[in-house]
């Protein structure tokens, strides 16, 4: 019998953007692209398998709604729903696939060495 680890799961906290982390930005391949893009939110390693989130936008203002909606819907599918054994590398991966560039909700990874550590 083998134990079922854990699930994993996200939770609003601060994230260190001088160590390894994801920035993601809100648009479409018609918005142009990664510099047109609006910033959501950044994201941190786990601890105790809990991803923490850094919201970029007002999540209470109702002109953002469905920026929000798309945004927690991505986030519960790639931390909770996929269930992925090592969801932190296999976002890496999904960074660099042409799923990310035609999502709504783009990915992209920032190791702490791009940062002189």
């Amino acid at each position: 019998m083998t134990l079922k680890s854990e699930p994993w799961s996200w939770r609003e906290g601060e994230v260190d953007e001088s160590d390894d982390h994801f920035e993601l930005r809100y648009g479409t391949v018609d918005d142009r692209g990664w510099d047109d893009w609006l910033p959501v939110a950044i994201v941190g390693p786990a601890q105790n398998r809990a991803f923490a989130i850094h919201f970029l936008i007002d999540c209470a203002d109702a002109s953002k709604k469905k920026i929000v909606e798309d945004l927690v819907r991505e986030l519960n599918y790639y931390f909770v729903e996929l269930n992925e054994e090592d969801p932190w590398r296999y976002l890496q991966y999904h960074a660099g696939t042409s799923s990310n560039v035609y999502s709504s909700i783009h990915w992209s990874f920032f190791p702490k060495s791009l940062h002189g550590d």
